[in-house]
């Protein structure tokens, strides 16, 4: 028997957790990017002020254009980046799980799923900032929640983005530095 082979046997059930743990994990955010997909779809189609019913031009499009499309850029980027979440995820749920999947295709979808979820969840928060600016609630209304979320998306998220994703990153940064190491060294000799 190879080393690869005794490798296996002895930790299929460490493999059979992980990828229990990996499934549990793909299908909660799988929840979260499909919910965020389907608010940010219906947002597209609900434009601020609504419809002229002659020409079928947005309202506010006159008055406030670069406003609107400012709107309609960061409800475009939400829903594209939770589009790609959603695609993302299904791929890690549709894989295989082989021991070599754990090495390096796990660890990068991982990576890229939890931040295209955080810039899912930005983006759509900044499109909902923009829509009440294209609305004039600002200027009518005390908004002082809107503030406080605007301060743990823009500090206390990004702080748990990292708490959530430190050990894939470590991971990879050790990968790659020693895959760099070994190759150097086979150069040497």
């Amino acid at each position: 028997m190879t080393s690869t082979e005794l490798f296996e046997i002895k930790h299929s059930e460490v493999c059979k957790e992980a990828e229990k743990s990996i499934r549990e994990l793909a299908g909660s955010v799988l929840i979260l990017a499909t919910l965020l997909c389907t608010v940010n779809f219906a947002a597209v189609f609900t434009v601020p002020g609504g419809f002229d019913q002659n020409s079928g031009i947005p309202i506010l499009l006159k008055t406030q254009h670069s406003d609107l499309w400012m709107l309609m850029v960061f409800l475009g980027v939400a829903l594209y980046v939770s589009v790609f979440t959603v695609g993302t995820l299904l791929s890690i749920l549709l894989s295989k799980f082989d021991s070599d999947d754990f090495y390096i295709a796990l660890p990068v979808k991982y990576c890229t799923v939890i931040i295209s979820v955080y810039y899912s969840a930005a983006f759509t928060v900044l499109a909902c900032v923009q829509a009440l600016n294209v609305e004039n609630i600002f200027m009518n209304k005390d908004v002082w929640w809107l503030l406080f979320c605007m301060f743990v998306l823009g500090f206390v998220g990004p702080l748990i983005l990292l708490d959530l994703s430190y050990f894939a990153f470590d991971y990879m940064y050790h990968f790659i530095r020693y895959s760099v190491s070994y190759k150097r060294f086979i150069h040497v000799f």
